[in-house]
């Protein structure tokens, strides 16, 4: 009988059968300052989270957790504390196993060699996190030179761009029998329905990916698809930072990643979760600047509605005047009528 030996945590459960088991989430999108839209508790609202997701890598006792992009919200060292890195990395070395993670474009410019500068890179430098872009992680059966290869985990920084590539299995030098998990921060996605971004359908590139891929990025999440014999898996955000709909409803999800070898055949499944203690969305948005915001949208359409060809036929009016006055006679906020002169100006230039 063989065992699992991993950098921190073996275990077997019985004659043939070995395991290993994750914890995968994405997006912490971590601050000091809140976002425009969610409140000031919003650090620690983050930081609480991430705890809890610790004492669920404990109490399941996971041998790796995985963390599919944006760490931080703001990539630049000058925006982030150094207080900030220095909790954030303490609450990851709780987590009882290797973090292992890659960069989002969140966490650095888009130049790989810039990556030591920025404060994912600090929590790389100092051990807090195993960045797959820049090391695989292999997870072995046994010890010394008769060990095999159990798991092998590569991953893939974001790269402008979208490129299907970066969503490929690298290329194995060794460990051919390995089960393979692939991370990656992008915009894969399970269909081809038209999307007011760019990405990339799972079709494209499904016959190159590894047999479990793990992508960050996209927010709402599309949780477990499963394509001849290989898995895909988009946890969403953790973080919820903006008040569109996919934010204010949802509840921040985790998954348990498990691969078993049982009597030679790989056996692998992720079971999602909701993650613990999360505080509801009234609590933590600033839901009355929100509803101002979506008045004044109203109102400034309807405005721009009334302003039709034949209120300004005549040479004689000013369109900014013509604008004040129809302004004046609706009773107008003034915030909005101050757009609505900015983009006439933008317009008559």
């Amino acid at each position: 009988m063989s065992s699992v030996r991993v950098h921190f945590v073996g275990r077997s459960l019985g004659d043939g059968y070995d395991m290993i088991r994750f914890l995968v989430f994405s997006d912490l999108h971590i601050s000091d300052g809140p976002p425009s839209q969610r409140d000031d508790s919003y650090f620690e609202d983050i930081l609480a989270k991430v705890r809890e997701l610790g004492k669920v890598a404990c109490g399941l006792c996971v041998d790796a957790t995985i963390i599919a992009g944006d760490l931080f919200h703001r990539k630049n060292p000058q925006h982030i504390s150094h207080k900030l890195v220095q909790r954030f990395g303490a609450v990851l070395s709780d987590f009882g196993g290797p973090v292992l993670a890659v960069p989002g474009n969140h966490d650095y410019t888009g130049n790989i060699e810039a990556l030591h500068r920025s404060p994912y890179g600090v929590l790389r430098e100092f051990d807090a996190i195993h960045d797959l872009s820049t090391w695989p992680k292999s997870f072995a059966d046994g010890q010394g030179v008769d060990a095999k290869t159990f798991v092998h985990v590569t991953g893939a920084a974001y790269e402008p761009g979208e490129p299907a590539a970066m969503y490929a299995l690298p290329k194995i030098d060794g460990g051919i029998e390995a089960l393979s998990v692939h991370v990656c921060h992008g915009m894969l996605m399970p269909t081809r329905k038209t999307r007011p971004f760019e990405f990339t359908p799972i079709a494209d590139i499904e016959d190159q990916a590894a047999r479990i891929t793990v992508v960050g990025h996209y927010h709402p999440g599309w949780g477990v698809e499963k394509r001849g014999g290989r898995i895909f898996y988009a946890p969403g955000s953790v973080a919820r930072i903006s008040t569109h709909e996919h934010d204010i409803t949802r509840a921040p999800k985790y998954g348990i990643l498990s691969v078993d070898r049982v009597d030679g055949k790989w056996k692998a499944g992720i079971k999602e979760r909701e993650v613990p203690g999360v505080r509801p969305a009234d609590a933590v948005f600033s839901l009355d600047a929100v509803t101002a915001k979506a008045t004044r949208e109203k109102e400034l359409v309807q405005f721009e509605e009334s302003l039709s060809p034949t209120s300004l036929e005549t040479v004689a009016v000013d369109v900014q005047d013509a604008a004040r006055a129809l302004a004046d006679e609706n009773d107008l906020d003034g915030s909005v009528l101050a757009e609505v002169l900015s983009l006439l100006a933008e317009a008559e230039d």
